[in-house]
């Protein structure tokens, strides 16, 4: 029986999830990177061409919270953004680059470069969670394994790894050489731990806020594995190349959301042109529920990021004509904030 047929078969479909509001953000940037929930209200949105947006679920209104530019006072690349409500995180994922920030933008610690290579990012009790692998130089056995680090403002990175790839050594070649935004995600739950998700191994990996492993989700999970030496090895710079050959002939990690029926995995899944996404729900094992979210977006490029708070679902991405969509530049043009509403 195949694996991947076994893990999805008893899923319950349960009916698309439909955008009660979109906010576009075309007018502050383009290449919509990732949200955060800074309140019951207000969302956080990084553009990566652009900076950081702030806006207000319920009038839509919008406003630059924070400029594209050099540290300390703008974003050099914003590509993943995340909050506890107390201290704003956001960092490069290709282009290494971290600042921790207050609410109102204040600029409190950062840094450029280092030898994390971010692939995901949460933040719970002022600390920030990095998912992503560290570089050879300097590193023993078990940091090269590593897989989700922690850092406070004014603080070195973590000298030891939360959560490790230990399965094989193929998904440990697998995880360094994941690229961004193909690695995996981290997200922050309401009780303060964290769980974590690679495109290296199966599982849903949740620590508390003291590093001690709670519970493992979604184990036979196999089917959103990525193959990141082959998209290193043979499309290095051919970004159309690597969605066309590999990323669309598969289904493949976005993100992680905390919903009301428990820790959901983002899954992005290609349908000849068109790009959809779904919100898998794992038991210990296998998908126990598949809900898909509307409308999708003109492929073969393109990503989705998403944040729940309660029943609020917040979503960015890109919303490119069809022309647009074929070229990687163009395909983060009109970047869109989907609101959604969970139901009972």
């Amino acid at each position: 029986m195949n694996l991947a047929w076994f893990v999805l078969a008893a899923a319950v479909t349960v009916a698309p999830l439909k955008p009660v509001a979109t906010v576009g953000l075309s007018a502050h940037g383009s290449v919509g990177a990732d949200v955060a929930w800074l309140s019951d209200d207000e969302l956080l949105v990084a553009l990566t061409k652009g900076g950081v947006v702030r806006v207000s679920a319920r009038t839509r209104a919008t406003k630059l919270w924070l400029p594209e530019g050099p540290l300390p006072g703008g974003a050099p690349y914003a590509e993943l953004i995340a909050t506890d409500g107390d201290v704003v995180v956001v960092m490069g994922g290709g282009r290494r680059n971290v600042a921790f920030r207050k609410p109102d933008g204040t600029y409190l610690y950062g840094f450029l470069g280092g030898r994390l290579n971010p692939r995901g990012l949460a933040v719970t009790g002022r600390k920030a969670f990095f998912t992503g692998w560290v570089t050879r130089m300097g590193t023993d056995e078990d940091q090269q394994r590593g897989a989700l680090w922690t850092q406070t403002s004014g603080e070195e990175l973590s000298e030891r790894p939360v959560h490790r790839v230990l399965s094989s050594p193929d998904a440990l070649a697998r995880w360094r050489l994941t690229m961004h935004p193909y690695g995996g995600a981290a997200v922050a739950l309401p009780d303060g731990s964290v769980a974590v998700i690679t495109s290296a191994e199966p599982g849903i990996f949740r620590y508390d806020r003291d590093g001690k492993l709670l519970e493992v989700l979604g184990s036979g999970i196999s089917e959103l594995l990525l193959d990141s030496p082959r998209l290193a090895r043979n499309f290095g710079t051919d970004v159309a190349g690597r969605y066309r050959e590999v990323l669309n002939r598969q289904r493949t990690i976005d993100d992680l959301v905390v919903t009301p029926a428990g820790i959901a995995i983002l899954v992005r899944v290609a349908r000849g042109d068109k790009l959809q996404w779904q919100l898998w729900t794992p038991g210990r094992s296998a998908v126990d529920r598949i809900q898909e979210l509307e409308p999708g977006a003109n492929g073969p490029i393109g990503h989705m990021k998403c944040e729940a708070r309660g029943k609020q679902l917040a979503c960015i991405t890109n919303m490119p004509d069809a022309k647009q969509a074929a070229e990687p530049g163009p395909a983060g043009s009109n970047p869109t904030l989907l609101l959604y509403a969970f139901g009972k």
